[in-house]
């Protein structure tokens, strides 16, 4: 299962370099034929890291929450679901996060301190919820 788990997060890495290739030659090509043209939104497809989002506004303040949970799994190389007081909850990780949890069964008990930013979406707020760290209970 930890082979699955390392070609799907390879696999998520692989395509998201091609992504930044392709909108990176895209953007030099308009702005080449338009100096001060903006990037369309086709252009700006790729989703950034956690850290950082270039439509995205942060509205709150990145204060640690401890709390406990069951580890469910990895949704993709940079995010993992974890369920808490019943809910299915997704949460952002880096790198060293997804390879500490890659060999985690399904059902592990977890303690984990996580930051929670209000991001307002093209006019939509979105919670997004990141670990900070995280041991097996």
């Amino acid at each position: 299962m930890k082979s699955h788990q390392l070609k799907t997060l390879a696999l998520s890495a692989a395509c998201l370099a091609i992504a930044l290739t392709v909108t990176a030659c895209n953007g030099e090509r308009s702005n080449a034929s338009n100096q001060t043209a903006s990037p369309s939104p086709s252009e700006v497809a790729v989703t950034p890291p956690a850290s950082e989002s270039p439509s995205a506004s942060p509205t709150g303040d990145n204060d640690l929450i401890s709390a406990e949970g069951e580890y469910t799994g990895m949704m993709d190389g940079h995010s993992i679901e974890i369920m808490m007081n019943g809910q299915a909850t997704p949460f952002q990780i880096d790198y060293d996060t997804a390879d500490k949890v890659s060999d985690w069964e399904m059902g592990t008990r977890v303690k984990f301190q996580y930051t929670e930013r209000e991001l307002n979406v093209d006019g939509e707020q979105i919670k997004q919820l990141t670990i900070a760290s995280i041991d097996k209970a």
